[in-house]
């Protein structure tokens, strides 16, 4: 698990560097360009292509994660493997995206090729960067993906703010951007991994050939379903509001919420192989220690987050050009922040039961979750027609799914994420929200008010999570700091 939180850390330094670059782009800058509506347009287009992108890939990103040490050292084997995982999407994307084409007078959605042009990008960036993971090679993945394609966003930006280009041009270069990064990682993949196109009909009479087959028909309903409910809420609040600036103030708030998940995918993406590994091998002992160091640390990490975010709020929105208009967002960086602490909280849950022999589970979980977000975003917006109302069923959805999830992993494999050291940790969090509402004035300066309410946060909970030595895995990883940067003796 050290090797893993260094490596983790690493990318969630680059990762951070992306938020912070995306959040100034995002929340200052995009908010005095662009109109809400303009802002609501471009999270749409995403989101659409992401919707669709489960029923293209097909299973196959995971595939590469959760079968490639199957076929890692014949070097046939691993081309034809390899192959397969570029192929199949292809001939997928081909098929849908050219009849999709040809019938939209009957869909009538607008942006078709810059919508496909998406789908096609993110499907094969989510099979490269899966297969890049196994290899440990995620460092430059994570630069393009958080820095690189941000910072080029941000000229694109300029050039509209200097009336160079206009917002059509902005949503064309953005879908050009996309493939210029798709080719980097291809470029990336061929210099790192050995491989050629192999299309050796043998590889299909492998013993684990119709596993795949198996896991990709699971894969496909589950895990469209999970997609389902994480880029619906955009869809289905524009669909029944009918308005694009709802979605813009909605995509304010996501980016301010997303902060607190951040050190979830680094660390997922590098626990998969030795998860699925582990689970391969009965080694269930080495499974329940990474299932509640996971829990714990990240945990500790989300609450931090969370409570940065959430006891500084209102400092947040004072500083976002149009304040007024995006404050209306307030509430949804609290639902969606408390969603996403939920799901940090209960660790690798989902992660231990899709390397399982128990994946088919999600079979039943995914779809439920898809249905159940689907009426709770029907009931609440219908009746509260408020941005937050979205949030609110995603919470309460989320919430319900991680409980299932967590009482399948108990009752199907014996573990649980939570050892004695994550209740110690627990009473900490409320402390600094305490403080500052019985004895901080909310008169003075904002400015001294952040620095105040921010320094309660360090003080009440981060240094006595330290102190008490409650996760010796973020401990390593601060004694490292201080001894390579204060060069202190720890």
């Amino acid at each position: 698990m050290g090797v893993i939180i260094r490596n983790s850390f690493k990318t969630t330094i680059i990762n951070y560097i992306g938020v912070i670059i995306g959040a100034i782009s995002l929340l200052l800058i995009q908010t005095t360009i662009l109109t809400d509506a303009q802002i609501g347009e471009v999270k749409l287009l995403v989101d659409k292509a992401v919707l669709v992108m489960p029923f293209i890939v097909v299973g196959m990103s995971s595939v590469a994660s959760r079968f490639f040490f199957h076929f890692d050292k014949d070097k046939q084997s691993h081309d034809s493997f390899i192959s397969m995982l570029i192929a199949i999407p292809f001939l997928l994307f081909v098929v849908v995206f050219s009849m999709f084409y040809f019938f939209n007078s009957y869909f009538g959605v607008s942006h078709v090729v810059l919508i496909g042009t998406l789908l096609f990008t993110y499907v094969y960036l989510s099979i490269f960067e899966a297969y890049l993971t196994t290899k440990a090679k995620i460092i430059f993945p994570a630069v393009i993906r958080n820095i690189v394609f941000k910072v080029v966003y941000l000229i694109v930006l300029a050039l509209f703010y200097y009336d160079i280009i206009s917002f059509r041009n902005i949503l064309v270069l953005f879908g050009i951007m996309h493939l210029l990064h798709l080719l980097l990682i291809v470029i990336h993949f061929k210099n790192n991994l050995s491989f050629k196109f192999n299309f050796n009909f043998s590889f299909y009479k492998h013993p684990k050939f119709k596993e795949i087959i198996t896991f990709c028909l699971f894969m496909i309903l589950g895990t469209g379903s999970l997609v389902l409910v994480t880029k619906l809420d955009t869809v289905m609040l524009e669909g029944i509001t009918n308005n694009r600036g709802f979605v813009g103030v909605y995509t304010i708030a996501l980016s301010i919420a997303a902060f607190i998940d951040m050190p979830r995918k680094p660390l997922v993406q590098l626990s998969i192989p030795i998860l699925a590994k582990d689970i391969a091998n009965n080694e269930m002992d080495k499974v329940d220690v990474l299932y509640k160091k996971s829990a714990l640390n990240l945990m500790i990490i989300g609450a931090t987050l969370f409570s940065l975010i959430w006891i500084n709020i209102d400092f947040i929105f004072s500083v976002i050009p149009q304040s007024e208009t995006y404050r209306t967002g307030k509430y949804v960086v609290f639902f969606l922040g408390l969603s996403k602490l939920f799901d940090l909280a209960l660790g690798l849950n989902g992660e231990v039961i899709h390397n399982s022999k128990y994946y088919k589970w999600n079979l039943v979980l995914l779809p439920f979750l898809a249905i159940l977000t689907i009426v709770l975003n029907i009931y609440f917006i219908n009746k509260y027609q408020s941005i937050a109302s979205a949030a609110m069923a995603t919470l309460v959805s989320f919430a319900i799914y991680n409980v299932l999830r967590t009482i399948l992993v108990k009752v199907k494999l014996n573990l649980l994420p939570f050892s004695k050291q994550y209740f110690y940790a627990i009473p900490f969090i409320f402390i600094p929200f305490l403080i500052e509402y019985y004895l901080i004035p909310s008169e003075i300066n904002i400015w001294l008010k952040m620095l105040i309410d921010s320094s309660l946060v360090v003080i009440f909970f981060c240094l006595p999570v330290y102190f008490l030595k409650i996760s010796g895995d973020i401990n390593e990883i601060v004694n490292t700091l201080l001894r390579k940067y204060l060069k202190l003796k720890i």
